[in-house]
């Protein structure tokens, strides 16, 4: 090798080539955190105007700032502002990174909202600049998802720059740079800045030169200067700083940005180290604090998943009009609640309050569409089949799906039962309605159905005609517990404690000791900085109140209320005839502070496997008792203590991510109570004035359901259960007339039960083509193609483990393409 060669075995330069730092001016702009939106939108427009002129000032200086929704904000607010950034943007002044709406939290979000990140901010880039981002660029978030590699791949972008966690937080990232590869085999190269990425003034000067020292282990090497969170970006004075740095023998510097230090790196052919593994943690106290906001963004999610799978049904089948702007808009707004400080529940209390105002609008669009969307396709349906009240229910996930469903309507009639197409009776157990009124007007009934994938399926409710004797009860009632064909469940009526979960089908006891709701100490801030677990126990919710609300031939429910000093806990466990699974309605009325609440269940295996839902995916982690981001369910398989079967317990929710599973234990974190926006190293005082998160009451639902084998073995799914209990049957009362619809249909499937068909929605170039997006659940490469059969399209595709595939489907052809929605290309 000559002299300034790059030793490409050891990873760094030779003695006599200078060091290459490659200086990154650039604006964390946080668009809310200890302020309000319309504050940040302030910041925004007074940093683009100070990067504006230090551009015009100085003709080396380089800006980089990342965020579609911000630079949207400077279109719609500036005009003439955003007119010079795209002049500046084309003269390569001003650099586009991220390529996402915004900097979201990187845990929270689903799998589908990263994609919307990358197709609205990507595509809004490529509209307004001419050009996609080609790095992703979040610097800021508490963590990094898995599953991110194979999404920013698949959405133009090969590296990737982050922060956090830092080396005393995750020892084992191998350095600043590295190739990440996702869960799927994916890669980019990552880059972890060095110390801060708004490295100004003094901090900048004291820092300089621990990153020349770093530049001797690894080149070339990035420094981050400009001010930010609240915007200001790169001073004057670091900029005239650094001029000063370019005149010295010990460094080539340049003013410069993230897409050229990267396309550097490949030009020198280095090979960096590999990282195999999620990029945590940070924070850990993030996955669970305001309950609120994570709640409010799993449900806004869902909604709008199938609105816009009934609005391209609908629009196929009736004069509908698919609402593609309001979608937009409203995922938009999602998308908005992502950022990582509010999703991440460290933001001022008044900002909450608009956060809630967005979140409203995204669940009454998708409620909205949903509703006028189904309701048009029920106006195209037979419902003349059979006698009575029209039942529709309807389905929105990709396989067929039997369950207990409830449904509420106008009834004046003595007594009711439902018969299905057939008219053959189907049991029915009738309950009290929902409001407080006199009888004979509304009646609240439960009853079984079976509902074909993406699709509908009629039932009729009739008066029901006296038979002798009672309904057989296919669920057994008792003061502490209840027992349906397949499992029998026991309470301590004392404690309220879940003492027995035992599985009928399998012979087998699935709780080692009780399951309990316990109460953490918890004296960290907003985003428990430098903790990563919660293990100091003070106490149970206790003293139980015990009540069997329903006892019928359909389900059974117990209702049991515990205390916990000033703190209420309510739990309806429902056993429902048919079903391989219990589930529990929660409400808990919280009022502690500095203190957690979890959730216990003492899996009754040995040699435990934990495995999370992440994002598009799934991941295992050890049993260790640290608290861990997941999303619809958890799950502990192991050897059965007694027996030596391989069994396991899922435990799905509808609007949790924080869990921590020690040894054989899961625990499931229901909520936190830290200060609003609480920042280590302030302590808090007695007297001092501020406002807890959390406080109030909230309800959140789980199921728990035993199985044989792993997450996904025979007719049981891990992935199904999560996706099954945040998205359920929709049920609604028509009326008889004649349509060109049948009273059953399915619009959509797949022929393997590991691949879920997520997405089904109007392409975002056109009207008439259809954009479906489906995805591998079980981890495993699938050694034959599947057969996907959505709106009279059939084809089939190879699926490898983990994978995400999308299509394009418009005038009877399909085309396979990335995630913008582009075609791919060999």
């Amino acid at each position: 090798m000559g002299a300034g060669d790059f030793n490409l075995k050891q990873g760094r330069a030779s003695t006599d080539m200078k060091k290459e730092i490659f200086a990154v001016g650039n604006a964390h702009l946080d668009p809310v955190w200890l302020w309000q939106w319309g504050e940040g939108l302030q910041a925004a427009r007074a940093t683009f105007q100070s990067a504006l002129d230090r551009i015009a000032e100085h003709d080396e200086f380089v800006f980089t700032c990342a965020g579609s929704g911000i630079y949207q904000w400077i279109e719609i607010t500036d005009p003439q502002m955003f007119r010079e950034i795209q002049r500046a943007v084309e003269e390569g002044r001003w650099v586009l990174v991220g390529g996402w709406w915004l900097q979201p939290d990187c845990n929270i979000p689903s799998g589908e909202s990263f994609v919307r990140h990358s197709l609205y901010g990507q595509r809004y880039l490529l509209e307004k600049f001419g050009r996609c981002a080609t790095v992703g660029y979040n610097v800021d978030s508490f963590g990094h998802s898995w599953s991110l590699p194979q999404i920013l791949r698949k959405s133009g972008m090969d590296s990737y720059v982050f922060m956090r966690p830092g080396p005393h937080e995750n020892p084992d990232i191998p350095g600043r740079l590295f190739r990440w590869e996702g869960l799927d085999g994916s890669s980019v190269l990552a880059f972890q800045i060095p110390y801060q990425y708004n490295l100004e003034g003094e901090r900048l000067a004291q820092r300089w030169e621990d990153i020349v020292e770093e530049a001797n282990d690894q080149q070339p090497m990035m420094l981050f200067y400009g001010v930010g969170n609240h915007g200001g970006g790169p001073t004057k004075a670091s900029i005239a700083f650094l001029d000063e740095k370019k005149k010295g023998d010990e460094v080539s510097l340049r003013f410069s940005s993230p897409e050229e230090y990267f396309a550097r790196v490949r030009k020198l052919g280095i090979t960096p180290p590999v990282y195999p593994n999620e990029l945590q943690h940070h924070a850990s106290g993030c996955y669970s604090v305001h309950s609120e906001i994570k709640r409010d963004n799993r449900q806004a999610e869902a909604a709008l998943e199938a609105a816009e799978k009934w609005a391209v049904i609908a629009a196929a089948n009736t004069e509908y009009a698919y609402p593609a702007q309001e979608l937009t808009r409203a995922w938009q707004g999602v998308l908005f609640n992502q950022f990582h400080d509010i999703m991440a529940g460290t933001s001022l209390e008044s900002a909450y309050i608009q956060a809630k105002n967005l979140h409203g609008y995204a669940l009454q669009l998708g409620d909205e569409v949903g509703e006028f969307a189904r309701q048009a396709i029920a106006g195209q349906i037979d419902t003349t089949r059979q006698e009575g009240v029209p039942l529709i229910l309807w389905n929105s996930t990709s396989w067929p799906r039997t369950e207990v469903v409830t449904a509420e309507l106008q009834w004046r009639e003595q007594e009711i039962e439902v018969v299905d197409l057939e008219g053959n009776p189907i049991p029915t157990q009738v309950m009290a309605p929902e409001a407080a009124i006199a009888p004979g007007s509304r009646v609240k009934i439960a009853f079984p159905a079976t509902v074909p994938a993406l699709g509908y399926r009629g039932y009729w409710a009739v008066p029901k005609v006296r038979t002798t004797g009672n309904d057989p009860s296919a669920v057994i009632v008792r003061t502490n517990g209840m027992e349906n064909q397949y499992l029998r469940v026991e309470f301590d009526v004392a404690t309220g404690a879940l003492i027995s979960l035992f599985d009928k089908t399998l012979g087998l006891e699935m709780l080692a000791s009780p399951g309990r709701a316990v109460v953490c100490d918890d004296d960290s801030d907003t985003w428990s900085h430098g903790v990563f677990s919660f293990p100091n126990q003070v106490g149970q919710f206790d003293g139980a109140e015990v009540r069997i609300m329903e006892a019928g031939p359909v389900r059974g429910r117990i209702r049991i209320i515990t205390k916990f000093q000033n703190s209420t806990l309510r739990q309806d466990y429902i056993l429902a005839a048919g079903c391989r699974y219990l589930d529990c309605q929660a409400t808990i009325d919280w009022r502690e502070q500095h203190q957690l609440m979890k959730l216990t269940f003492p899996v009754n295996v040995t040699e435990p496997t934990a495995t999370y839902e992440i994002a598009y995916g799934h991941i295992t982690r050890p049993c260790d008792g640290e608290e861990e981001p997941g999303q619809r369910w958890v799950d502990l398989t192991g050897t059965h203590r007694a027996s030596g079967t391989t069994c396991g317990l899922t435990l799905a929710n509808d609007c949790k991510y924080s869990f921590d599973i020690t040894d054989s234990e899961i625990r499931m974190t229901v909520l936190r109570s830290p200060a609003y926006a609480h920042h280590i190293p302030r302590r808090l005082e007695p007297g001092d004035e501020v406002e807890y998160i959390d406080q109030g009451q909230q309800r959140f639902a789980y199921r728990l359901l035993p199985h044989r084998g792993g997450i996904s073995s025979g007719e049981f799914s891990a992935p199904r259960a999560g996706v099954e209990l945040n998205s359920p049957l929709v049920v609604r009362e028509d009326y008889r007339h004649s349509g060109p619809l049948a009273p059953e249909a399915s619009f959509g499937s797949t022929s393997q039960p590991q691949v879920h068909l997520a997405v089904v929605k109007q392409a975002e170039d056109g009207q008439q083509a259809i954009v479906i997006r489906a995805w591998e659940t079980s981890g495993q490469d699938l050694a034959e193609p599947v057969a996907i059969s959505v709106m009279g399209y059939r084809f089939t595709a190879k699926f490898l483990a983990h994978e995400i595939k999308t299509f394009l489907l418009s005038q009877g052809l399909v085309t396979e393409t990335d995630l913008l929605e582009r075609p791919l290309t060999d």
